[in-house]
């Protein structure tokens, strides 16, 4: 079994000093970023969505994924009784005619209901394994214990990867009513975040 403990500022810069934002002049918590857009350094940043003109982040992050949730069931929905329309209108008599706007729909829900489905799989995947769009790709510098300068990187380790169900948990709340809510029910305080035990022992002994 995974344990997990928090630990304050365990990523540093490759030098292994402290990360700190020159633009606002600010200590950068872990998985923090600063956003060029916004002009601000976001916890936890994701990505900046230019479709919500907003950062997702530690406390819109919940709220992205339910939009894309609700946001795919809608299209999907619409796709379906588009489609079940035109199959009883090509079973009916000839010379019935075809509602502009249903064609329309149906022809834009089709495709917006896949690339929702790949985009939400992805992130859903990022949310099971606790990672974030930037951590994805980018790899992080960590402080070993009791090593002042010394820094060890790894594209392989996820320090905040402490299981399925507790990063679900991290993300949507401990109780179950606020899952498919969009209010704040996301544990933490988006600086301090539970590692895995087994996780930095393979970064210390890389």
């Amino acid at each position: 079994m995974r344990q997990s403990e928090l630990i304050y500022a365990i990523t540093v810069r490759e030098n292994g000093q402290p990360r700190y934002c020159l633009k606002c002049n600010v200590p950068k918590p872990d998985r923090s970023h600063h956003c060029s857009i916004c002009g601000v350094c976001v916890l936890k940043m994701d990505h900046h969505c230019p479709w919500l003109n907003n950062c997702v982040g530690f406390h819109t992050q919940k709220a992205f994924m339910l939009f894309l949730l609700y946001t795919m069931l809608y299209c999907l929905a619409t796709f379906i009784s588009t489609l079940v329309y035109f199959l009883r209108l090509f079973s009916g008599p000839l010379g019935t005619d075809v509602a502009l706007e249903v064609v329309i729909l149906c022809i834009l829900s089709g495709p917006f209901t896949l690339c929702l489905m790949g985009f939400g799989g992805y992130h859903i995947y990022l949310m099971l394994v606790n990672l974030t769009t930037i951590e994805s790709y980018e790899r992080n510098t960590f402080r070993l214990a009791n090593e002042q300068n010394s820094t060890s990187r790894s594209k392989k380790v996820n320090l905040f990867d402490v299981g399925m169900k507790k990063n679900f948990v991290q993300l949507f709340g401990t109780h179950w009513t606020q899952w498919l809510v969009p209010t704040a029910s996301t544990v933490g305080d988006g600086v301090r975040f539970p590692i895995s035990f087994e996780a930095y022992n393979e970064l210390c002994q890389s």
